[in-house]
Formats: C-alpha cells, sequence, structure tokens
C-alpha cells in the first residue's frame, strides 16, 4: 500500500494535480494505483469523471481497503450519476465490477435476484469475509450462478453457517456453470473507458519512470 501511496503521490505532484483535477483520463492512468489515494482525496474526485472511468477500474482486482471501496462505490450514488443502489440494476451492478465489493452489508443484505446476478465472480472474491458472512442470507447464496459460487473465497467460507454452506453447495451443484454474464449496459457512459485505457498506456509508461 506504500508504494501505491508513493506512486500516486507522485504522480500527482509531477503533475500538479489536486484529487478535484483528476478526470476520467487520470482514473484510467492510475488503473489499481487508485488505491494509493487516501479516502479523504478520493471524496474529492468529481463523480462524473469517476463514473466515466469506473467501467475500466472495475475489471481490476483493486487492492483497496473496504472503505476506499465505499467511498469509490458512493461516488456514482449521485442521482445524476446511477443513483441510489438499492435502484440498481443488473447491468449497473456489471458496470461497476469489482468496486461492488464496498457495499456494506446492509446494502449488501438487501439485493434482490436481478442485482446479484450483476455481481462480478471478481467483485464477489473481494468482498471482505466477515462482511460476505453477515450479508448474504441462504436464500441469497442459492441465487447465485456456478460461476459466481465457485469464486467465493476459502475463508469467506470459512465464516458461513451450516445452511449458507449448503445453500452455496447447491449453487455450485445445480447450475453446472451454465449461466453466462450478458454484456455490459449498451446506455453507460462508461463505454468511453475503452477508448479512455488506449490512450492512458502511454502516461502509465511515463507515471513508472517518473516516480
Amino acid at each position: 500500500m506504500s508504494q501505491l501511496k508513493t506512486l500516486v503521490s507522485g504522480f500527482m505532484r509531477t503533475h500538479g494535480i489536486t484529487a478535484q483535477d483528476l478526470d476520467a483520463l487520470h482514473l484510467v492512468t492510475f488503473g489499481y494505483v487508485i488505491c494509493g489515494l487516501p479516502e479523504g482525496d478520493m471524496r474529492q474526485i468529481k463523480q462524473l469523471e469517476f463514473c466515466l472511468a469506473v467501467m475500466y477500474l472495475g475489471q481490476l482486482a483493486l487492492q483497496c481497503t473496504e472503505q476506499q471501496l465505499y467511498v469509490l462505490l458512493h461516488l456514482c450514488t449521485h442521482s445524476d450519476m446511477f443513483g441510489l443502489v438499492s435502484g440498481w440494476t443488473e447491468d449497473i451492478f456489471r458496470e461497476i465490477g469489482s468496486v461492488a465489493a464496498g457495499l456494506q452489508d446492509m446494502e449488501l443484505s438487501a439485493l434482490v435476484l436481478g442485482q446479484i446476478q450483476g455481481l462480478t465472480p471478481l467483485a464477489i472474491s473481494l468482498i471482505q469475509s466477515k462482511t460476505f458472512a453477515v450479508s448474504f442470507s441462504a436464500q441469497q447464496l442459492l441465487m447465485f450462478s456456478w460461476s459466481q459460487a465457485i469464486a467465493v473465497t476459502t475463508q469467506q467460507q470459512k465464516l458461513l453457517d451450516k445452511e449458507q454452506l449448503r445453500a452455496l453447495t447447491q449453487a455450485l451443484t445445480e447450475d453446472n456453470g451454465n449461466r453466462t454474464y450478458r454484456g455490459k449496459s449498451q446506455a453507460s457512459p462508461c463505454l468511453f473507458c475503452n477508448l479512455l485505457h488506449l490512450s492512458a498506456l502511454l502516461p502509465v509508461l511515463q507515471v513508472l519512470y517518473i516516480v
């Protein structure tokens, strides 16, 4: 984590910018390094810029703390962005990707079938073990697809009770891996992130050599 902090602070110092100046291109350039930003700086990121970059960032196994992911995820809960989590669709959860691991236990426990189906296996694997165990009921675990159930980590399983484990096992044995993920939402502004990622390749190399 200290190395990530050094990288991100070096980038911002070199370019003379603050968290409020970060745009979608900067955020895509950061990639994993975004976890080097303090929570206070994360809160200052412009909501639109983060939501434009989240489709790319959500594909990464971000090593942020649970609280950092919570801060990032809630940048997109403004009414002008994706809105409240309770109203998110399956496609929005796919757009958010791994950042959904920042959902709190009350938010996770309130998820319904369509929303649960949008959780990516990567996001599921990144949820803190204790949060996973207290959030997902056996009924919710039965809604998991095979690819979601197989993503549950050993550490997460260790904290599940017998009913939860039985439901998880049933999800693994009954689904047989037949369900596949649909594509990203065509309505999301985050479709621009693939182009942003391509544009960011050169700055990434520059950051690594400058810092």
